[in-house]
């Protein structure tokens, strides 16, 4: 997800969440998982802000 600097920090996120939250319970759906590149703290820290926790590292050799 990407957010137009000028509307970081007002709970767009948040937002969004809420919503993708919602749209999964309707669904009967029990978990919601993404990916977000380990160099990107700032999206690491917005999503943690609203209960996502690490569960696995990825790691690949180029």
């Amino acid at each position: 997800m990407y957010v137009d600097p000028a509307f970081r920090g007002k709970g767009v996120n948040s937002q969004v969440i809420d919503a993708l939250k919602q749209w999964a319970n309707s669904k009967g759906l029990q978990e919601i998982r993404l990916q977000v590149y380990s160099e990107n703290d700032s999206a690491i820290k917005a999503y943690e802000k609203v209960g996502f926790k690490p569960i696995l590292t990825e790691m690949r050799l180029t």
